[in-house]
């Protein structure tokens, strides 16, 4: 079974859940991976960790994150106004670039003009607009 790393902003969990279930209904032969860990990192005071990619706090997530995607054969990043201004998202691009290049890399547009934003970071970017019914048969034409 092929692995697809998906990076999204937690906010656009509800298109990941949807995203997994359009996988799910077709019989996939792939495993969806996202950065999460079962249970939530927490700090000394008992505080969810959410700093930067960086931080040593995130050290046991970026190191998951990083495993998951060593083990991927192509990046699907939900691209929202929240998610392009993510700098766990934009960290996430960037170690997927490294260890695949830009070409394993799908960015699915949630909105209409998020694409403009995506061509300016990376111009030569394999993007595509969220549509449901259409949605896993993109993904499924993607030269792996």
């Amino acid at each position: 079974m092929k692995s697809i790393f998906v990076s999204y902003a937690p906010e656009d969990c509800g298109y990941y859940q949807d995203l997994r279930s359009i996988f799910g209904a077709q019989s996939s032969p792939f495993l969806l991976l996202d950065g999460s860990l079962s249970e939530k990192l927490r700090d000394k005071d008992g505080k969810i960790v959410t700093e930067l990619p960086y931080d040593p706090l995130s050290h046991k997530v970026s190191e998951h994150i990083q495993y998951q995607m060593s083990h991927s054969v192509l990046m699907l990043v939900l691209v929202s106004n929240i998610a392009l201004e993510s700098k766990w998202s934009e960290w996430e691009i960037r170690q997927f670039i490294d260890l695949h290049g830009l070409s394993k890399i799908i960015f699915v547009c949630l909105q209409e003009d998020n694409h403009k934003q995506v061509k300016k970071r990376f111009s030569s970017a394999n993007i595509i607009h969220w549509n449901k019914e259409q949605l896993y048969e993109d993904i499924c034409h993607f030269r792996f």
